[in-house]
């Protein structure tokens, strides 16, 4: 089992005895950017571009080559699930649509004696309106 950038990025900055503070220094990035290269938080580094520059130039604060980390990232980053994000607005379906779908659901997920309560009910309804 291959382990995650972010692994590999902090084991090789660990290896080099350099804290996390003196790469922030030398690269001039937030810690926060650093955390999340090192924790694999895709959410915090969404642009890809400015991804790969800021493993880079960690790479190259702490004697990586900065090519070589950047292919590494870029695979990695390759594995990891796309966000899913909600449609725009006006395409997808419609609130008609949307309710049926609701309704379809509720509607399978009903147990047998619920139906027969509701056919009953339906029934004795049905007889009701007869009798008059």
């Amino acid at each position: 089992m291959s382990t995650s950038f972010g692994t590999w990025l902090r084991k090789s900055r660990e290896l080099r005895a350099l804290s996390l503070d003196e790469v922030a220094v030398a690269t001039r990035l937030p810690p926060r950017i650093l955390t999340a290269l090192e924790g694999d938080d895709c959410a915090e580094l969404a642009d890809k571009a400015y991804a790969m520059k800021y493993a880079r130039a960690v790479a190259e604060a702490i004697g990586l080559d900065p090519e070589d980390t950047a292919l590494r990232y870029e695979e990695w980053r390759q594995t990891q699930l796309a966000p899913t994000l909600p449609p725009p607005p006006g395409t997808g379906l419609g609130l008609d649509q949307r309710l049926w779908a609701r309704l379809r659901a509720v509607w399978r997920k009903l147990d047998p004696f619920v139906w027969a309560a509701i056919a009953v009910t339906l029934l004795v309804c049905l007889a009701m309106l007869l009798r008059r």
